[in-house]
């Protein structure tokens, strides 16, 4: 009876595995890619696929591309992305397909500033540098965004001016059209953000001055795509209630159904509970976005932080087991990426009533 309910399960194993093969064998690769670049569930399988037929460079490529992008964004695998990164790399160089290439290097740059090893993040930063990098809106981002994830802030900073003040000529020169000028406008309202990000840890209102911006010129993007910039702008502020209240307000339009978005959401509201004294809700919290964790690209590390949250509340809380648990994984973690000067860097930032204000 044994053997039987075995080959049973066995032959429906073998029978779904059939069924995926011949469901999948009745796309080419193109249209295969173009399930993948959905990064769901299946994306995994739809590339491997590819990469079993052995097409192209270029397709291969494209393929091990998107699903690099997989292992850091749905998985958090860094190891997997980077392995997978190199390979698209090479072939993507064999094929000299530009695009992909510069999101293989940005890519392994970015995972190598978020890992704090400077010297690789700076050698494929060096690599972007051989190519017309400046001409491709995403990269010129990831390339400023690379300087701001090791800290250098100021790099970063002139970077984001000379796309801002490029994008602001192009507007003002009234020569587009309206759904070119509002597209337009959409990315330098993100691009506002993004200046608005970095200031948070220099200078509060110059922050505040580019959260206006950004909210002025595209007030639907701002609320989407950099809503936590204004939350972490009231937090530093220490303005707990209404940083809350304005999560609140754009939970359930912006915030719900994006899984990044919602490890964020955990993660400030247990700093505004924390910092409250409701510890309580802050331990709460802190687990919820553990549970919930994703990759962030960000200067903060949102693992580690919502670790010490746990600790610390849970050790308010007399929850001296807990707490020891999260201190351990908080200590085993920051030393795997060498954490320590960041977090350093961001326990001064919480205490502090002001962040340099910036002086007329």
């Amino acid at each position: 009876m044994k053997n039987f309910i075995l080959y049973c399960l066995l032959f429906i194993l073998f029978s779904a595995k059939a069924q995926q093969k011949d469901t999948l064998a009745k796309y080419d690769a193109n249209a295969l890619l173009e399930k993948a670049a959905q990064r769901n569930l299946n994306c995994k399988i739809y590339t491997e696929e590819i990469v079993r037929r052995n097409p192209s460079s270029s397709i291969k490529a494209e393929a091990l591309n998107i699903i690099a992008d997989y292992y850091v964004y749905n998985v958090g695998d860094f190891n997997a992305a980077i392995q997978s990164s190199k390979k698209s790399l090479l072939l993507s160089q064999k094929a000299n397909y530009k695009k992909c290439i510069l999101d293989n290097l940005s890519r392994l740059s970015i995972i190598y500033a978020i890992l704090n090893k400077n010297d690789e993040a700076l050698y494929y930063l060096s690599e972007i540098k051989k190519y017309n990098y400046k001409e491709i809106h995403e990269t010129y981002t990831s390339y400023a965004v690379i300087y701001y994830l090791m800290g250098d802030f100021e790099k970063s900073i002139s970077i984001y001016n000379e796309m801002i003040t490029k994008m602001e000529t192009s507007l003002k020169e009234n020569k587009l059209t309206e759904k070119e000028a509002q597209k337009l406008r959409d990315i330098l309202s993100e691009t506002y953000g993004d200046m608005a990000t970095i200031y948070n840890f220099k200078q509060l209102d110059s922050a505040s001055f580019y959260i206006e911006k950004a909210q002025k010129i595209a007030p639907d993007v701002m609320n989407n795509y950099n809503w936590y910039t204004k939350t972490f702008n009231m937090i530093l502020r220490k303005k707990y209630d209404e940083a809350s209240s304005f999560m609140e307000k754009n939970h359930e339009k912006y915030i719900k159904n994006n899984k990044v978005d919602t490890y964020q959401y955990f993660y400030y509201k247990a700093i505004c509970y924390q910092k409250k004294g409701d510890f309580q809700k802050g331990f709460e919290y802190a687990k919820k976005a553990i549970e919930n964790k994703v990759t962030i690209i960000s200067y903060v590390n949102f693992e580690l932080e919502c670790y010490k949250i746990a600790a610390e509340c849970a050790q308010k809380l007399g929850k001296t087991e807990e707490a020891t648990i999260y201190y351990k994984k908080y200590s085993e973690t920051s030393q795997k990426i060498n954490y320590g000067a960041k977090a350093a860097f961001m326990a001064k930032l919480y205490e502090q009533d002001a962040i340099n204000p910036l002086q007329e």
